[in-house]
């Protein structure tokens, strides 16, 4: 009886030495590590498929780990990279914040250091930054509030992302090439209404901001909409779209002062917490004759019913998402992006009356 020759998948051993390069050149290019010509990279990937190399997952994991930790006391390192204009945003902005705080607890129980930049910081410049990430070893990256006014991303950005694996925070209308971790915009404001309905009200509005509206893709309008279609059925067919209102940057008090006289809503999903001034301005008094549901609030925001976005998560779920690429060895856009939405919670305040009246 004969024993056939068992063939083994070649190994990264073996391709370096069938190419003629060094171990930690092969393994660069399958890792398609930007700092190795692409010229290189393509050649020794294309040698590796015609081979029959297979990545083993277990071992990836591993080295990705020991590489991390090659030296006493150093871990790999991630940047949380903060896009909002004004720098004070970094430190005032409370889901910037909570969403940052959560990222850091998550990189350092996986064994990550994370460093915060901020995008536009005039004495780090961004062929600067790019310097600096790679002098700290930077593995990938987390954007936050990384869009520009009109929902594009910057050139800085740009400059960044075909070098790194890259995660971004929410959602934005320029976003369908990235990985990005966010909240349910439809489910937000569908659940809003919900919570509406169950309390009795009868006229249902929904206020957003020019901006806001063009950043959710029209999601936001659409869970209420679709809310309104399940819990308001006559209102659906009769002035939904009445109730539906978009603040212009200027002169937004007077637009909205219009918008409620004329419409006379008891209770508005909004995402502008200035709105409750601008109800006290016209006399109305909250919840007694109008209700706010705010579309995203946080722990900071005493009082307010609405739906918490569960920021501290999301920044935890950025970095789990981001080390996964990091693992399998992606950098720039992705291929095929991945969404992950993390579930907002629906949390009960002063601003809504706590219960249905008795009819």
């Amino acid at each position: 009886m004969t024993s056939a020759t068992v063939q083994h998948p070649p190994t990264i051993r073996d391709l370096a030495r069938e190419l003629g390069v060094s171990k930690s050149t092969v393994a660069m290019a399958l890792n398609n590590d930007p700092h190795l010509p692409a010229s290189t990279r393509k050649r020794i990937q294309e040698a590796a498929r015609k081979m029959g190399y297979r990545r083993n997952p277990t071992v990836s994991h591993l080295m990705a780990t020991l590489r991390g930790s090659r030296t006493a006391g150093h871990k790999a390192t991630l940047a949380f990279i903060h896009g909002k204009e004004n720098r004070n945003d970094l430190e005032s902005h409370r889901p910037s914040i909570l969403l940052y705080q959560g990222a850091r607890e998550r990189a350092l129980a996986l064994g990550y250091g994370l460093d915060a930049f901020w995008l536009y910081n005039p004495e780090v410049p961004p062929d600067k930054l790019r310097a600096v990430l790679r002098a700290r070893s930077i593995r990938g990256l987390i954007f936050n509030n990384s869009e520009q006014e009109d929902g594009r991303l910057p050139p800085a950005v740009s400059a960044l992302i075909r070098e790194y694996p890259c995660v971004f925070d929410c959602i934005s209308e320029n976003r369908p090439i990235f990985h990005y971790c966010g909240t349910d915009n439809f489910l937000l404001t569908w659940t809003s209404v919900q919570q509406a309905h169950e309390r009795g009200y009868a006229r249902c509005g929904l206020v957003l901001s020019e901006r806001t509206h063009a950043l959710s893709n029209g999601e936001l309008l659409g869970g209420y909409l679709a809310g309104l279609a399940t819990f308001y059925p006559d209102r659906i067919r009769q002035n939904a779209i009445e109730l539906f209102l978009t603040l212009p940057a200027i002169n937004a008090e007077e637009v909205f002062a219009e918008w409620y006289r004329r419409t006379r809503p008891d209770v508005i999903l909004i995402h502008e917490e200035e709105i409750k001034l601008w109800l006290a301005n016209l006399g109305k008094r909250v919840p007694q004759d109008t209700g706010l549901i705010h579309v995203d609030i946080n722990r900071t925001m005493k009082g307010w019913a609405g739906m918490d976005h569960n920021h501290a998560e999301i920044g935890a779920t950025t970095v789990d998402s981001l080390i996964s690429l990091i693992h399998a060895g992606e950098h720039g856009p992705a291929r095929y992006p991945v969404a992950t939405m993390v579930e907002a919670i629906w949390r009960n305040g002063r601003t809504v009356r706590s219960q249905a009246p008795n009819i």
